[in-house]
């Protein structure tokens, strides 16, 4: 969860993971090289017209149809996520677009302070917009706080690093009633209806009181492929057939790849089998790997970080996850995602994320 906090006056406005402000008109510059303060000053038409472009270019793609116009007062967005990660992850993206942005998580932001701070007078009057991101986790997380879900033989305990994250994520009905008449915007790509009818129960809204948005989100570059295992699940052995050996592809060759498990346990068990894909014995257990690394709940917060930074800079290829990562990352270079084991296609989605906007073509595996 991100929530906001009071900069000085002098340093601009704050804004969480999701807040855009107005930008400055003096050295801040988008990685394409064009002044935040030149695009702020176009016309809608004339910004559609650079989005397209842009997004041709560098993703080699053609833009979606809806988008989202930028704000042109100094105010503060709210965004809500499920994830630690995914909030830092979205904060990088605004800081390196020239936005003021910050994380705010259970480390640095008690619930006393939250409750100061967001029922404030003077930050309830800079508050323009409530997002919560991830929506259908009200649904998901919902059920498995309120319902025979929190069971051991629930499916959603049968995959670690899920199940246990945020339950209280389906409570949040209650909270965002009381946002003295802001506006709150519902974010996910992975609504079915039974999604929306819980959401809408659960938030007490009616046909009457919202807008649905729904845009393509068609993805003809990626192809998903469903291979019957013949090892056992415990094994993780059919992931051997995923990756070539080291004398015929070396590390810095390999299609970069995400690799999950139901279990952190088997995150291990993937990666010794990988020793055993690519002949290279005892490279499990190298701790900084240029091959495969892993990544779970109960990862070191720093081994997070720099498996992150490591793989998004291109120092090793893959990454045997949990669901930990399953909503908390968004790198365009991978271009493989595995799952080994029967999986929810809503979770399978989110698992694909951003990969293979690079401009080449995505498998994922199942």
């Amino acid at each position: 969860m991100t929530t906001p906090t009071r900069l000085p006056p002098e340093r601009g406005p704050t804004t969480s993971s999701g807040m855009h402000s107005t930008p400055s008109t003096t050295r801040m510059w988008t990685p394409a090289g064009i002044k935040l303060f030149e695009l702020y000053r176009m016309s809608d038409e004339k910004l559609i017209e650079h989005i397209k472009k842009t997004a041709l270019d560098f993703y080699r793609q053609e833009a979606k149809d809806l988008q989202m116009f930028p704000l042109k007062s100094r105010v503060v967005v709210l965004t809500l996520n499920p994830l630690d990660t995914l909030g830092d992850n979205q904060v990088l993206e605004k800081q390196q677009a020239g936005f003021s942005a910050i994380n705010l998580t259970t480390t640095n932001f008690t619930p006393e302070i939250a409750e100061e701070t967001y029922f404030s007078s003077e930050f309830q009057e800079r508050l323009a917009l409530v997002v919560v991101d991830e929506a259908h986790m009200i649904y998901i997380w919902g059920l498995v706080d309120s319902s025979t879900s929190k069971t051991s033989t629930s499916a959603h305990y049968r995959f670690e690093d899920y199940g246990i994250f945020r339950p209280s994520y389906g409570k949040l009905g209650t909270q965002l009633l009381f946002q003295n008449k802001k506006p709150i915007l519902l974010l996910s790509a992975t609504c079915r209806p039974v999604v929306v009818e819980a959401i809408k129960k659960s938030l007490k809204l009616n046909n009457d009181s919202m807008i649905m948005i729904k845009g393509e989100l068609t993805r003809p570059e990626i192809r998903m492929i469903r291979l019957t295992m013949t090892k056992s699940l415990a094994s993780s052995l059919d992931v051997i057939n995923l990756f070539p050996s080291c004398r015929d592809v070396p590390d810095d060759k390999m299609v970069p790849a995400l690799v999950y498990s139901g279990s952190r346990n088997c995150t291990m068990t993937v990666m010794e089998v990988m020793d055993l894909a690519c002949e290279t014995p005892g490279g499990a257990y190298r701790p900084n790997s240029s091959c495969i690394r892993r990544f779970h709940s109960c990862t070191g917060d720093e081994d997070k970080k720099t498996c992150a930074k490591d793989f998004a800079s291109g120092k090793f290829p893959v990454i045997s996850c949990s669901m930990a990562l399953g909503l908390g990352q968004n790198w365009k270079r991978v271009r493989m995602v595995a799952h080994v084991g029967q999986g929810d296609p809503a979770n399978i989605f989110q698992m694909i994320g951003r990969c293979g906007r690079a401009g080449v073509r995505l498998k994922r595996c199942s």
